[in-house]
């Protein structure tokens, strides 16, 4: 059974971008928008191999509330990628956590299950490298729905951070992959117009040869987001800088 992972935000956030620079290791800066585009993929997670189908949304949010709300009916995890740039993120990274949540309490009621404590949903800010065009200064508002949603929040750019990306999607999938044998009847089993969709296969999978310390980030970086804990985490950083 694959681990289902859905990727929503708004148009230009570099969605495809962070999911490509995952993929591929490349970094592509322009991609055709308007379109959902299926990718299956095979991820190696602790000598394990896992298959993965990750959903890159486009048109479920053009449809609205209605054609979202179906594409996270159908998936395990979910990510909402925003862009760091612009000053109206938050509101919206709070409906897909909110329509995120309903989605999969709605469904363990259906099922007879107990709803999840946290939320398996991760808020990225894209497009770091662009901040001196402006920066939207959203962190503090996204580390709030963070520790609202119990979910993590990371900052990033697909051009610049290809490490932090590997760390990030490995993370989701790996929690997606948990949960699968927790709530997979809380899931849907098909997309709505699948056959509008395009799909692509990578077949290689991507074996992330993780040093020691790159782990111990995994596992410090995945730890619930709040305020508190990323001061703390900057607090220790910069006393490794001054050792």
């Amino acid at each position: 059974m694959p681990v289902r992972l859905v990727i929503a935000g708004p148009d230009g956030c570099g969605k495809t971008a962070l999911l490509v620079r995952y993929l591929s290791k490349r970094f592509i800066e322009t991609y055709q928008s308007g379109i959902d585009i299926l990718y299956r993929h095979r991820a190696v997670l602790q000598d394990s191999t896992i298959d993965v189908e990750i959903l890159d949304t486009s048109s479920c949010e053009r449809r609205g509330f209605n054609g979202l709300s179906a594409c996270l009916s159908w998936a395990d995890s979910f990510l909402f990628v925003y862009d760091v740039t612009l000053l109206d993120s938050a509101p919206r990274a709070r409906l897909f956590l909110e329509l995120a949540r309903t989605v999969r309490d709605n469904a363990a009621i259906s099922a007879g299950s107990a709803k999840e404590r946290r939320l398996p949903a991760v808020l990225v800010g894209n497009k770091t490298d662009l901040a001196y065009c402006g920066h939207g200064n959203n962190k503090a508002e996204m580390e709030i729905l963070s520790s609202q949603f119990r979910c993590r929040h990371f900052v990033t750019s697909a051009a610049e951070d290809p490490k932090i990306i590997d760390l990030i999607f490995t993370g989701l999938i790996a929690e997606g992959h948990l949960s699968i044998g927790q709530s997979h009847s809380l899931r849907k089993a098909s997309l709505p117009g699948r056959g509008q969709l395009q799909q692509q296969r990578h077949s290689r999978p991507s074996m992330l040869a993780l040093r020691e310390e790159d782990l111990m980030s995994l596992e410090s970086r995945w730890l619930p987001a709040t305020t508190s804990g990323a001061k703390k985490r900057e607090q220790q950083q910069e006393q490794q800088a001054d050792g």
